[in-house]
């Protein structure tokens, strides 16, 4: 086994700080498990959803009003949720759910980052309602960006509120 150390600009040896060394042997370096070190990071994620029903139509921006963010990092911001400072690479998904659909047309569920598409799917049917499940996607963001969720639905249909049935999530990754 080869042991590295790392040294300062002075060439004395250095621990990061979630390392500590037995000062008083210097017999052994205590390392933290890797459940440890995932415990020690933050989370920062932002789930926002709709309160109020919407009647939604093509390319209808959703207006979310409604957020639970771990950290001051994301905000909401003309119904979509705003990128804070420091953020440059995060992981998004979501859902839309709308009732009252025209059987026989489509729902493309989006999500997009300023104004352009990121990610999205779409589904169609025969009965009254239908459910996007718009996949997971890590894309590069910067401060003051905006994400937003766009539900395409020539059908028209309302958005069937809540956490569970129309949602755009965000992870922060970098």
């Amino acid at each position: 086994m080869k042991i590295v150390k790392m040294k300062n600009k002075n060439n004395e040896a250095v621990l990061p700080d979630f390392i500590t060394e037995d000062l008083f042997s210097n017999s052994h370096v205590k390392v933290p498990s890797a459940y440890a070190v995932n415990k020690m990071q933050k989370l920062e994620y932002a789930i926002a959803t709709v309160k109020n029903v919407q009647d939604v139509a093509s390319s209808y921006k959703i207006i979310l009003d409604t957020i639970e963010a771990s950290s001051d990092s994301f905000s909401l911001a003309d119904g979509s949720i705003k990128i804070g400072k420091g953020i440059s690479l995060v992981e998004i998904s979501g859902a839309i759910f709308i009732d009252n659909y025209t059987p026989g047309s489509y729902l493309w569920g989006l999500i997009t980052l300023n104004g352009n598409n990121a990610v999205g799917a779409i589904v169609s049917g025969s009965s009254n309602y239908l459910s996007a499940t718009i996949p997971t996607k890590i894309i590069n963001v910067k401060e003051n960006d905006i994400i937003a969720l766009v539900a395409d639905s020539p059908g028209g249909g309302q958005l069937r509120t809540n956490n569970t049935n129309t949602f755009l999530c965000i992870k922060k990754k970098g």
